[in-house]
């Protein structure tokens, strides 16, 4: 009697000693479960903040991103006024200060709209509308129009910090047209257009005034079949288009967006 009690006792000793093991195995494998679970949203995220949505998902799901031909998009060039002499007489530091408040401030903005951020190269910001989302009725250059004007509004009120005095001005500039698109590269692939729009909005920039928008000829006509812009022609050669027009901001009276 005596040894059958004291192998239960053993036995009983034993199997606890498996069930504990195994709640702590199991307890284990719940955390790496919920840690690896974590992980994959984190890196979703960051995958769909690289790249467009639904590029993304493709890769996902190990599917080959087909490079895609669009008919019509719109696309949006700005650099800083001045941002060769600003990179001279400022500090390093500063000055990724001042361009991370710069496109902090553009980001938020553009989430307003059917915009897709394409890159920033030092201080050009160049998004698209249209791609790789397609918009109807060329409701892409609305996109990009009214983005550009609340762009151009929020940096009256910019202020980089330890740089309050400071006051930035932008050019912007905004073409119309077809373009190749699609992602290129292993390490850091990114979503690309190419084509002679993206170049001729690059060059409307660069042709641009301070503070104001500038838009090609195809992008004018968009606006004008959409209505509800005011725009004015601009004197200004340029090699590449034969006519250019200017988009601002309410106070500057050139390129307005009416207030109903």
């Amino acid at each position: 009697m005596v040894v059958v009690l004291v192998t239960a006792l053993f036995l009983g000793i034993a199997v606890g000693r498996i069930l504990c093991s195994s709640y702590t195995t199991i307890k284990a494998t719940v955390n790496q479960t919920e840690i690896i679970e974590m992980e994959k949203e984190n890196t979703d995220r960051l995958l769909e903040q690289l790249l467009p949505p639904t590029v993304a998902q493709q890769l996902k799901q190990c599917k080959t991103v087909r490079a895609e031909a669009f008919d019509d998009v719109t696309i949006y060039c700005s650099d800083i006024c001045g941002f060769t002499n600003i990179c001279h007489s400022w500090r390093p530091i500063q000055v990724v200060y001042m361009l991370n408040g710069l496109y902090t401030l553009f980001d938020r903005i553009i989430d307003r709209y059917s915009v897709y951020k394409l890159e920033t190269i030092g201080d050009a910001y160049i998004a698209v509308s249209g791609a790789p989302k397609t918009l109807q009725q060329r409701q892409h250059a609305k996109e990009i129009a009214c983005m550009a004007l609340d762009i151009v509004e929020g940096m009256k009120t910019l202020r980089i910090p330890n740089m309050l005095d400071t006051q930035l001005s932008m050019r912007i500039g905004i073409h119309t047209g077809p373009c190749a698109a699609g992602v290129v590269g292993l390490k850091m692939p990114r979503y690309c257009l190419f084509g002679d729009t993206v170049n001729l909005a690059s060059k409307i920039e660069s042709t641009g005034k301070a503070s104001q928008i500038h838009l090609s000829h195809t992008t004018y006509e968009a606006l004008e079949e959409i209505g509800g812009y005011e725009m004015v022609f601009d004197e200004v050669k340029c090699l590449l288009v034969k006519k250019l027009f200017f988009v601002v901001n309410e106070l500057n009276h050139i390129l307005t967006k009416l207030r109903t």
